[in-house]
C-alpha cells in the first residue's frame, strides 16, 4: 500500500523523483508544528485512496521524520499498531496531508494509488476519541471544507486556543500560525497534553483529608438560619443543588445564604467538579481511576495544576476537541437532500445539464482545481426542479452553529399545494420559517454572503418586495439573486456543513448590476442607473463586494447643491476617504 511517488512541496504537483509522498507539518486539533519533542512527532491520519472519498480510514500511530525540504511520514495502516511496536508496524501507508488541491490525488487513477488526508497528533487523537468515536466520513468531509491557509493550517473558525491568528494578505481573511518560527512556540504548546506523569502520580497518591484541613467552619444563630428561605429545603436537596451549580455560583450562593455557607460540601459535590461542564472536565482519567478523596484531589489540583504546562495544554486541546465534536454532532442524521449533480467529490451522480443557464450567487468560492487557502469550497451539488413555476406558501431555513458563527444549513420550500421541497442539510429542531400571507410566485432571494458561506436569507416576492431576514445578516455583504417570477429550478452547492452557493434558472439577459453583484453594506434601491466605462455588466466572480456610498437623502433633496466629489487614495487603488 506504500505509494512511492513524490510531490513538489509547494504546489503538490507530481514529480518524477522516487520517494514517499510529502505531508503537512501542522496538526488539526493543536494547531502546532512538528517539533523535536517525541509526542509532537507521533501522528495518526484519517485518509483515503485517490477518489475513494467514501472509504475513510484511520491509521495507526506513525512518526514524522523530515527530509531536506519536506516532511516525510509513514504510519501503520492498522489503527491498533504503532511505528515502534516490538513485532513491527506491519503494512504501512504514506499519506499526503492537508492538500489545498485535493483533485491532484484523484486524477491519476491509472497509476499507483495516492493516499491523502488529514493528521492529528496521536496524543490529541487520544483526547479527541476518549469518550466518543467520530464518524470518520463526516470528520474527513469537515476537514475538506476548511481552508488550508498558507501553511496548511486548517481554518476551523477559531484561533486554536491562541496558536493561530487571522491574516488578510490576500484580502479574504486567511488563518495561519501565530508561531511561524518553531523556536518561538511557548512551552505550553510544546507540552504533551495526554501523557502527564504528574497527574497520574497525584491521582494515585491523593489521601483523604482530615475534616478540619482547609475547611472554614461558620456558625450562625438559629434565628439567622430560619430567616433564610433555603432553610425550608431538606439537606439532600441542598446537596443536589450544589452539584448542579458551577463553582463560581457556589461561591456566590455561600456568600448570600447562611444555610449554604454552613453546609458541608459532600464528596459527591467535589466529584461533580470533574464532570462535563465543570472546571476539571478535561481530566477524564479520574473517572476511570477515582482518587481516595475527591475533595483532596480537587484542592491539590488548584495548588499545582494551574501553572503546569501539560495541564494547560490538556485544557486547551480538550476545549478544541469539544468544539469539533459539537460540529460533527450537527452533521449527524442530516443527509444532503435534493437531486445530486456530479462533482469531483460525488463522481457517480448525473452531470449538470449544460443547456440550463444558472444565475448564481457566490462569494470567495474556490474551484476544485484552485488553491484553497481561504474562502469556501463546495463539493456537493443539489437541484430542485418544479413541473411548473414555483408558488411558495412558506420557506424554512435550517441553520448550523459553527465557531465562525451561524450559517445556512439548508432550505425547505412549501408550495401552494403544501408539498415539501428540501435542498441541503435539514435540522428540524433548528429552523426558522418565513410565512407568506398567501401563496405566490417569487423572484428569488437576497442572501447575506460571508466568505465562508451563506449567513442569512430573505425572500424576494413576486412584486419585488423583500421579506424579513432569517439568520445573521449584520455586517455581511448582500446579493440579490432575483429575476422573473417564473422559477422552475434551483441549484445549491454545499460543503460538509453549510450552503456556499445558490443558483436559480434564468437568462443571460436578466443579469445586471442590481441582481448579479455582491454589495456592501446593502443592495442599492431599485431604479438606480449604473454608468460604467467598461459596460453595464458586473464581474464574473467576486471575492470582495462593491461598496456603496450615498450622498443626500432618499428623496434626492441635496443633489442640486453638490458641486464636487473628492476621493482620497493611498498607493494606487486603496480608497481612504470620500469628500462631498
Amino acid at each position: 500500500m506504500t505509494d512511492v511517488r513524490n510531490y513538489d512541496s509547494k504546489n503538490l504537483i507530481p514529480t518524477k523523483k522516487q520517494g514517499v509522498i510529502i505531508i503537512s507539518t501542522w496538526l488539526l486539533v493543536t494547531g502546532c508544528q512538528i517539533l523535536g519533542e517525541t509526542w509532537l512527532q507521533e501522528f495518526r491520519a484519517i485518509w483515503v485512496e485517490s477518489d475513494l472519498v467514501n472509504h475513510v480510514a484511520v491509521s495507526g500511530v506513525g512518526k514524522w521524520s523530515d527530509g531536506v525540504d519536506q516532511f516525510i511520514g509513514t504510519a501503520p495502516d492498522d489503527p491498533m499498531k504503532r511505528y515502534d511496536d516490538e513485532a513491527g508496524p506491519g503494512t504501512t501507508v504514506d499519506v499526503a496531508l492537508t492538500p489545498n488541491k485535493p483533485t491532484i490525488f484523484t486524477r491519476f487513477l491509472d497509476e499507483e494509488v495516492s493516499a491523502w488526508g488529514y493528521g492529528f497528533h496521536a496524543s490529541c487523537w487520544d483526547i479527541f476519541t476518549k469518550y466518543s468515536t467520530p464518524n470518520l466520513s463526516q470528520l474527513f468531509a469537515a476537514c475538506l471544507s476548511m481552508p488550508t491557509g498558507q501553511e496548511d493550517f486548517l481554518n476551523w473558525g477559531h484561533d486554536y486556543g491562541g496558536a493561530g491568528m487571522l491574516e488578510r494578505p490576500f484580502k479574504v481573511p486567511t488563518r495561519d500560525t501565530r508561531f511561524p518560527d518553531p523556536r518561538t512556540i511557548p512551552i505550553i504548546f510544546r507540552s504533551d497534553p495526554f501523557h502527564i506523569p504528574t497527574l497520574a502520580r497525584t491521582i494515585r497518591q491523593t489521601a483523604r483529608l482530615q475534616n478540619d484541613v482547609f475547611l472554614s467552619r461558620v456558625n450562625f444563630r438559629h434565628e439567622t438560619l430560619t430567616k433564610d428561605p433555603f432553610s425550608r429545603l431538606f439537606p439532600d436537596i441542598l446537596q443536589l443543588i450544589t452539584v448542579l451549580l458551577s463553582t463560581s455560583e457556589i461561591h456566590a450562593v455561600r456568600l448570600a445564604s447562611p444555610v449554604f455557607a454552613s453546609l458541608q460540601l459532600s464528596e459527591t459535590f467535589w466529584a461533580s467538579r470533574f464532570q462535563a461542564g465543570h472546571e476539571f472536565d478535561y481530566i477524564p482519567e479520574i473517572i476511570d481511576h477515582p482518587p481516595e478523596s475527591w475533595r483532596a484531589f480537587y484542592l491539590s489540583l488548584n495548588i499545582w495544576a494551574l501553572n503546569h504546562p501539560s495541564m494547560a495544554n490538556r485544557k486547551r486541546i480538550w476545549s478544541l476537541s469539544k468544539t469539533l465534536h459539537g460540529l460533527l454532532s450537527q452533521m449527524e442524521d442530516a443527509p444532503c437532500q435534493g437531486s445530486p449533480l456530479q462533482t469531483w467529490f460525488e463522481t457517480s451522480a448525473r452531470p449538470d445539464d449544460t443547456s440550463t443557464f444558472w444565475h448564481t450567487a457566490a462569494c470567495a468560492s474556490t474551484q476544485p482545481d484552485g488553491s484553497f487557502v481561504n474562502g469556501n469550497r463546495g463539493f456537493r451539488a443539489r437541484t430542485l426542479s418544479f413541473s411548473q413555476s414555483l408558488k411558495v406558501q412558506r420557506m424554512s431555513v435550517s441553520f448550523v452553529n459553527l465557531p465562525e458563527g451561524v450559517f445556512v444549513f439548508g432550505l425547505v420550500l412549501i408550495d401552494h399545494n403544501l408539498e415539501r421541497h428540501a435542498i441541503g442539510y435539514i435540522h428540524e429542531g433548528n429552523k426558522v420559517d418565513i410565512d407568506l400571507p398567501i401563496a405566490q410566485y417569487i423572484q428569488g432571494w437576497e442572501l447575506a454572503l460571508h466568505t465562508s458561506g451563506v449567513k442569512a436569507v430573505a425572500l424576494v416576492y413576486e412584486d419585488g418586495a423583500q421579506s424579513s431576514w432569517v439568520g445573521v445578516p449584520a455586517g455581511t455583504p448582500r446579493w440579490r439573486l432575483a429575476g422573473a417570477a417564473t422559477l422552475s429550478a434551483i441549484k445549491a452547492e454545499f460543503d460538509a456543513m453549510k450552503l456556499v452557493k445558490l443558483s436559480r434558472t434564468g437568462s443571460l439577459g436578466e443579469l445586471n448590476w442590481l441582481n448579479n453583484c455582491l454589495w456592501y453594506p446593502q443592495v442599492p434601491p431599485m431604479g438606480f442607473f449604473y454608468d460604467w466605462n467598461k459596460g453595464d455588466k458586473p464581474p464574473s466572480e467576486f471575492k470582495l463586494p462593491m461598496t456603496t456610498v450615498f450622498f443626500g437623502e432618499a428623496d434626492d433633496m441635496y443633489s442640486s447643491t453638490l458641486t464636487e466629489i473628492i476621493i482620497w487614495i493611498f498607493d494606487i487603488c486603496h480608497i481612504t476617504g470620500i469628500e462631498f
